[in-house]
This record gives C-alpha cells, structure tokens and sequence, in this order.
C-alpha cells in the first residue's frame, strides 16, 4: 500500500529498453471490486497516481486467487484499460521529459502492449495446461525498494514468467537518489541479485550512479563488477584495463586473496594473455597462495581454446593429475581435453582418456562421445569406429541435444551421405533449430557426394544400416515447403539433383537468412559447381557472393554492410576497400552487403576451377587479383607468419593448374622464386616430379629433387 506523504515514483518508459513481455493478470470481477478493500487515497495523489494504486491493488488480489475459466475472457478488456492507463501515464511523464536523456515516443504503449498480447495468449496456453508457476526467491534489501517505490512491484516479477526487468529498475535508481544513505550491505545484496551477465552489461550505468552522488563503491560491490567483467566468450581491452586497475586497487589495500587472482586469470586466458598468466602465478608462489583447480581449468581451457596450443594443454593437464589430489581433474577437465585432442587429431589420445575416464568412474556425457565420434570420422584408422560412440548416446538413453546432431551431419557430411544427411538436417528444420554450421555439413555432403555406389562407415553394421534406415523413413519431404526448399524426393541420386538442391539452398539462404551466408558455405558450394556444374555457373555464383579486396584509396565498410558470420579468417570487419573499386564492383554486381571479402581460401578454390575448366584467361585474373590483394592494409596487419602460409597456400594452387594444364615450366618457375621462403616437400611437389617423368623430362625433374632436398636441410638445421 502507498503510505501517506510517500515520494511515488513513475517509469520512466524508454522506447530502447522495452525489450520484453509483460504479465499483467486480471481481476476476478474486475467491475466489482470491494470499496472497502481498496483504502484511502492521500489527499496529495493526483488520479494517475489513484488509478496505477487501484489497478496494483486488483492485481495482488487477482495474485491471491487462482485462475479460472471465466477470467480468460477479461484478458483483452483488461488490456484495453492498460492501455489507456499507460496512455494518461504516459501524457504525465512527457510533462517532464526535458529532464530526461530524451522526449518518450508515444507509440511506445502500443509496443508495450503488443508484447503484452503475447504474453498474455502464452499464460493462457499454460492456465489450460494445468501448469503453474514458482517463486524466484529473490528479494531486493527494504532500503532499496523503498528508494524503488511502486516501481518495484511492476518490474519484479514474483514468478518464472518473466525475467526481471533490470534496465528500467537501473534507470529508476539513476533518476532518483541512486544509493544515497542506503547501507553498504544493502548495496551489495542487490548487486548480488543481478546475473553476472547483465551486471557487465549495466556496469557503466553502476558507475555513473555512484559518481553522480559521491557515494562510495563497497569493496565487496567493487569485488562483483571486477568479477562481471570476466564473463563471456572474449574480453574486451577496455574491461582488461578496467579489471586491472580494480586489481592493482585491491593490491594496494592488501586485499589480495584468491578468488580475485582466480577471476584475472580466468579474464587473461580468455585474451590468451598467457605471459600475464604466468606472471601471477609466480606472484602467487611469493605470496604462498596456493594454486587451485579454478586456476588450473582456466588456464587449460586458455591453451586448448584462446591459445591453441595443445602442447602446453597437455602439460598443463598432467600436471593438474599428478601435483596434488586437490587439484586432480575433473568431469569437465577431462571433456575438455578430449575435445582438444579431436581438434589437434590426437585421436588415440582421446581415446586414451576416455578410457581413463571409465576406469575412474566418472560420468560419460554425449559431448564426449559425440567429439570422440566425430574425431574418429576423420581418421583412416578408427573412422570404423566413428557411429558406434554415437549409438553409445542412444544405449545410454540419453536424447541427442544439437550439438550430437550436428555432429552426425558433420560424419555423414564427410562420407558423402547425402540421404540421410537431409534427414538430419529436416529434424533441425522441424525443431527450429537450424545453425550456420549445420548448413556447412549439408552442404559438405553435396560437395562429396559421389555415384559410384560407395557404402559410408554407418552401413557397416546391421544396426547402423537400421538407424540410418529409420531416420530417413521418418522424414516426409513431400510436405509443403515453409523453410528450406529440399526436393519432394527421399532419396538423390544423380549429380543433376544434388546442383538443383543445392542451387535452390543456397538462393534461399541468400534471399532469407543473409546471417548464415558464410566462407564454410560459399566455399563448399564452389567446390559443387567445380565438381557438377559448369564454368559459368561457377564465375556466376563466385561474382555474386565474393567480392575481390583490392588496394587504392582505402576507407572503412560502410554500415550498412553486414559484416556478421564473415568466418574466422575476417579481422572484426575491419577489411580495407577502395572508393572506387568498391564502387564499381557494386554497380557490376549489386549489394555488397550479401557478399564475402575473397580472401586465400576463396583465390585456391578458384584456381582449382580454372583448373577444372582448363581456363588459362581466368587464372591470369586471379593472379593479378591476389598481387593486388597482398598489397591491402587487411593482408599487412596479418602475423608474418600468417602470411607466409597464406602466400605457400595460394603458390601450392598455382603450382597444381600449371601442372593440370600441362604447362610444367611455369609451374617450376613458381616452385624456384619461392624456394627461399616456403618448406616445399613431397606432399606438394610429388606431382610435378611426376608428370616431368612421364614426359621424360629429367632436368625439370631433379631441379624439383634438389628444391625437396633444400628444404629437408632446413627442417634439420
């Protein structure tokens, strides 16, 4: 209840922070309600006020009552005198939005009751299916929400409906009187209230408040934003930084303990500031404080996943079994590092610690059979074994989550299994549960798909022939089509069906879903063109999803460019085109927006058209276009290293169409001007050697023998 002379105040509503639904259930007899249970309004409340406390008081009595058939039919009468509600409030906050940031838009309450519709159609959902709802049991200090006001019982939510409304709450206190004369305790059981996740993201707003009131930050709030900021996949420079002068301040007080150097361990491994790392741990021995299992994860996960360096994780992983019992490694230590095994195909490793999994009891999840599968996939020497980690999912009864599908499109991918493939990419479909990289695998399955008969791995047992058999039965391609266009046909066969799928995807992804457009896909559907199609359906397709980065005038994309899902080989979107070469290439070619950057990898795959298509004149293009490349700001700013593999790739191509198109000299000159920079071997030159003997050329040979045997004494020294 509102006690007489309280400060009431109203949400400020901001058209960017309304991001999610409301629940606002109805009164029993809306018309109907006791006067008496109502109360007094204070003489000073104007009738806004009046209405949001009558419209409260309906609600914790509707609150107190279950839901009943009847009271369905109330829902769009009570939305529409909401609505109106917030309309009035809205007129009486736009009185005083000068001292706001901004004026409030008024179709703002119509947005807010449209999510409310919603939101409302899926409790009904729920009141017919008998469920109920529990409590968060999460409780703001007294102090805090009586600095809320009515605010608090708006955007608290006392059930699982909806999540709690943290950027209005912030903005409430920013507006008031932040945390003035509110108790250190009762500051830090609130910030304790918000996700780690969400306090990073509110930190700079945090801040604001206390500076705006002089009021100082407790040490064990200062303690939750320095522990915020190290949440999520990658850290920014700017939160290291900020993390560091929280460091050095808890230094300074000698409040050093090791949770703090556990959290800024964590938050350098994850920028693969592994020297950082170090430099603690050694600080860490000095100050005798021992070195826990948490340091220990973060700074494995920091080698396998941030570092990838899979000698140190494999050390450090030793280490963490035989140092101490207190520091032995755990369920997910051991997934991890089977995971790093699989990505570095150290698979008889992986194996090695599965098996020492069993040994120590310890659970076995379907990740770690899942990456166990799909490592043994891609090895010749236990690609046999590959399904049998999959069907141990099934024995276990353990219901195959996404990652477990898309590790069976990525084995039948790589078999070629484009039936069952579309299968397993149908039941992605009808569970809305479709990835970039679940496209890649079906895509990867076109692009390896062969005629010729060849049985794939899971055909190799009964039982694998019987789930194949029934997964692929179980999906009806005869439907209308409502997501992506598959052929009405259970089953391809012919190399004509697989480019007209194919052609019909990747225009739809095109079309409909510009996000999944990715170097993976465009690559694999390339490789298709190269192996069913012809050359202009190739050059077609290559000019209407890459666009070539050349040097010039350099300036920055535009915003309007979609610079999201570019694969890992672009740097934060931050390629360099020129005025006009962009300019022209978007008039030739249309958007841009819906086109990659070439880049190594899209220069190889073409050449190995102009290879397939005996196209000298394409070829030549090519190498004017990648000179022109090598000299843009993007290939600069790449690691010497990085870019002596990007040049040994792109000459390693070259080297493979002069000799499909039997021009053997042209490809010995490239093998000799780079002889100095690039470690050539018997793996890319064996072909050459090869063809110069079939044509009985021997000098051309031992000039490519002596090239090989230059570089085996340099691997020696």
């Amino acid at each position: 209840m509102l006690r007489p002379g309280c400060n009431t105040r109203l949400v400020y509503f901001k058209r960017d922070v309304i991001r999610r639904n409301l629940y606002v259930p109805s009164a029993n007899k809306f018309d109907t309600v006791p006067i008496q249970e109502l109360g007094r309004f204070h003489d000073n409340q104007n009738v806004i006020e009046s209405k949001i406390q009558l419209k409260r008081r309906q609600l914790q009595k509707r609150n107190n009552s279950p839901l009943q058939g009847k009271d369905k039919d109330n829902y769009k009468e009570n939305l529409n005198s909401l609505r109106n509600l917030s309309k009035d409030v809205s007129h009486l906050l736009r009185g005083d939005a000068n001292s706001m940031d901004e004026q409030m838009d008024p179709k703002v309450t119509d947005q807010i009751y449209n999510e409310l519709h919603l939101s409302n159609n899926s409790m009904l959902k729920a009141a017919d299916n008998g469920l109920t709802t529990k409590d968060n049991n999460m409780e703001f200090p007294k102090e805090i929400i009586e600095n809320l006001g009515l605010v608090y019982s708006y955007l608290n939510p006392n059930d699982q409906t909806t999540s709690t409304y943290w950027d209005l709450i912030v903005s409430q206190l920013q507006i008031g009187d932040g945390f003035l004369n509110i108790s250190s305790s009762a500051i830090n059981n609130f910030i304790k209230c918000i996700p780690l996740r969400e306090l990073k993201r509110l930190l700079p707003v945090f801040q604001k408040i206390f500076s705006s009131k002089n009021t100082p930050i407790p040490k064990n709030t200062q303690f939750l934003f320095f522990k915020s900021l190290a949440t999520g996949g990658n850290i920014s420079e700017n939160d290291i930084q900020l993390m560091e002068k929280y460091f050095e301040n808890f230094a300074t007080n000698k409040e050093l303990k090791l949770d703090i150097y556990e959290t800024m361990i964590c938050a350098y491994t994850k920028c693969g500031e592994m020297t950082k790392v170090e430099k603690l741990l050694k600080e860490m021995r000095l100050n005798k404080i021992e070195i826990s299992k948490s340091i220990f994860t973060s700074i494995l996960q920091g080698y396998i996943f941030y570092e990838k360096d899979f000698n140190k994780a494999l050390e450090t992983f030793d280490a963490m079994k035989f140092l101490s019992s207190s520091t032995r490694p755990t369920h997910r230590t051991y997934t991890d590092m089977i995971v790093a095994c699989v990505m570095n195909r150290k698979i008889e490793k992986a194996l090695d610690l599965y098996n020492e999994m069993l040994d120590n009891k310890m659970e076995i999840n379907q990740n770690i059979l899942a990456a166990l599968a799909r490592g043994c996939s891609s090895s010749k020497q236990f690609a046999s074994k590959s399904w049998e980690y999959i069907f141990k999912i099934y024995e276990n009864g353990i219901s195959p989550n996404l990652h477990t599908f898309e590790c069976m499109l990525h084995m039948s991918g790589l078999e070629g299994d484009v039936d069952l493939s579309r299968a397993l990419f149908q039941k992605l479909v009808e569970a809305g549960s479709v990835t970039s990289k679940s496209i890649v695998f079906l895509m990867m399955s076109y692009s390896n798909f062969s005629n010729t008969g060849k049985n794939s791995k899971i055909m190799q047992s009964d039982r694998g022939r019987l789930f194949r058999h029934n997964i692929i039965e179980k999906v009806d391609f005869m439907k209308p089509i409502t997501e992506f266009p598959f052929l009405p046909v259970k089953s391809l066969s012919t190399n004509e069906l697989i480019l007209a799928e194919s052609s019909a995807l990747v225009s739809f992804i095109i079309d409909n879903r510009i996000r999944m457009l990715s170097y993976q896909l465009v690559s694999c559907f390339l490789n298709i063109l190269i192996k069913f199609g012809t050359f202009d359906q190739f050059k077609t397709v290559y000019n209407n999803t890459t666009f070539p980065v050349l040097a010039s005038k350099t300036r920055k994309f535009s915003a309007d460019v979609d610079t999201s899902d570019m694969g890992e080989s672009q740097e934060s979107g931050q390629f360099e085109l020129t005025d006009t070469d962009l300019a022209s290439e978007t008039k030739q070619q249309g958007d841009i927006s819906t086109k990659l950057p070439r880049d190594t990898i899209i220069h190889v795959i073409a050449l190995k058209a102009a290879s397939t298509f005996k196209n000298l004149e394409f070829a030549e293009e090519l190498i004017l276009e990648r000179g022109q490349y090598r000299k843009t700001s993007k290939f600069q700013k790449m690691s010497k290293k990085s870019q002596i593999q990007s040049d040994f790739d792109f000459s390693k191509g070259l080297v493979n169409f002069y000799i499909d198109m039997k021009m053997l000299n042209d490809a010995l000159a490239v093998v000799l001007s780079s002889e100095d920079r690039f470690i050539w071997s018997w793996k890319e030159l064996g072909g050459l050697v090869g063809a110069a003997l079939k044509i009985d050329d021997f000098k051309l040979a031992q000039d490519v023998k002596m090239v090989i045997k230059k570089s085996k004494n340099k691997v020696v020294r």
